[in-house]
């Protein structure tokens, strides 16, 4: 589950379809997937619990030639590594294969809810000179410094 969108030059947001992440987990996003857990040890803030809702109408437009992923959000990067099967498709990813023209008739309803957040500490610093000190194996690209644990439900009419 995506976070806000508080993200810096230093940090993407991706939607995650798979639950195997966790805070410290090396991520490749070439082929969106999570390779190992680092074990970092921190003083974890207290988990955080915003329970936030938000519910999304959109309509279609004339000759939309969007995705149906594009349309909620999921990066183009991440869509065409489903194209190519780079990425297992599952759950929400199934999307991809979405057949049925988007057009000014069509509606899409998505419900977000985040249950649950936890991170890192903010300073980046710390998270630099753990990766420096561990001198991963893998290839990643990235490292999960922050998570929202929730629910989507897209609904396209």
């Amino acid at each position: 589950m995506a976070n806000d969108q508080n993200t810096s030059p230093l940090n993407i947001k991706r939607t995650a379809f798979d639950s195997t992440g966790h805070l410290g987990s090396l991520y490749d996003a070439h082929r969106d997937h999570v390779l190992e857990t680092l074990n970092i040890t921190f003083e974890k803030p207290p988990d955080q619990y915003p329970q936030k809702a938000q519910c999304i109408l959109e309509k279609g437009h004339i000759n939309d030639k969007r995705n149906a992923l594009e349309l909620i959000g999921i990066d183009e990067q991440l869509r065409l590594s489903l194209l190519l099967n780079l990425t297992t498709k599952n759950g929400i990813t199934e999307l991809i294969n979405y057949s049925y023209p988007i057009n000014q008739y069509t509606r899409i309803i998505r419900y977000t809810y985040i249950h649950r957040e936890e991170e890192f500490p903010g300073d980046r610093q710390i998270v630099q000179t753990w990766l420096h000190s561990i001198k991963p194996e893998e290839n990643a690209t990235h490292i999960i410094t922050s998570i929202s644990w929730g629910i989507d439900i897209i609904i396209i009419l």
